[in-house]
Parts: C-alpha cells; sequence; structure tokens
C-alpha cells in the first residue's frame, strides 16, 4: 500500500483474484495484441478504475515470477498502448528498461524530497525522522 493512495493501492481482494484469472484470458486470447485499461474493464463488465487494473497486473506477474514450471510462462508487458501478453524478447527487454527509468525517475524525486524535507528541519531545528517502509 501507498500512503496517501491508501483507497486504490490496497492489496488485491479475492473479487479481483477472479478478474486477474479473467484478465490472463483476454490477454492470452489477444497474445501479443495491446488492450488498454478501459477495454479490459469493459471485457469485465465492470468500472474498477486504471490503478486497480495496474494492482491487478502487478499481482498477475508476482504469481507468474514465482511459478516453479520448468516452461516460461508469457510475460505481460505495458506501454502506453496498454498491456499484452507476449514471448517476445525484445518487447520484454524494452518493458524492463522503461520500469528500471521510471525507478531512477522515482528515486530522483525521492532524493530531491528528502534535501528539502532534511533543509527544512534544519530550520526549525528537528531530527531527521524519515521511516519510508
Amino acid at each position: 500500500m501507498v500512503r496517501g493512495f491508501e483507497e486504490i493501492t490496497y492489496e488485491i481482494t479475492e473479487r479481483e483474484r477472479g478478474f486477474a484469472k479473467q484478465i490472463w484470458s483476454i490477454l492470452k486470447q489477444r497474445f501479443d495484441q495491446y488492450v488498454t485499461n478501459d477495454e479490459l474493464q469493459q471485457l469485465l463488465g465492470v468500472k474498477i478504475g486504471n490503478a486497480r487494473i495496474r494492482k491487478i497486473i502487478q499481482h498477475m506477474r508476482k504469481v507468474a515470477a514465482s511459478n516453479t514450471v520448468k516452461k516460461p510462462t508469457p510475460a505481460i508487458v505495458a506501454s502506453k498502448q496498454g498491456y499484452r501478453m507476449t514471448r517476445d524478447l525484445q518487447a520484454q527487454h524494452d518493458h524492463i528498461v522503461s520500469l528500471a527509468q521510471k525507478i531512477s525517475a522515482l528515486q530522483t524525486s525521492l532524493r530531491a524530497a528528502d534535501i528539502i524535507y532534511r533543509r527544512q528541519l534544519e530550520v526549525e531545528n528537528k531530527a531527521y525522522q524519515l521511516s519510508i517502509y
């Protein structure tokens, strides 16, 4: 769960686990074709929001990564075009690079926010207390 965004980043529910199975089927049927958040919600027959779709996809990736079967599971990659299930190594690599770049941008923002926070603490003569976990 992400502080300040608890209403959309809570762990997935049993109902959403059912959606995960449906989303897996949709992506498998449309293998190597992009499906948008809106299309997924329309096909599921619910309006749960893009953040919840992302959370469900995250759960699906986690489950797929923990799969102990020797045969590799297809990857779910994302782009501005939507989500797609694929075995395309270049698409998987591009997705990993994109995620790494997002993490880097977030780390830059975190460092800047931390510097500003520490400076404000100094001005107010308070002890540094940052708990991000």
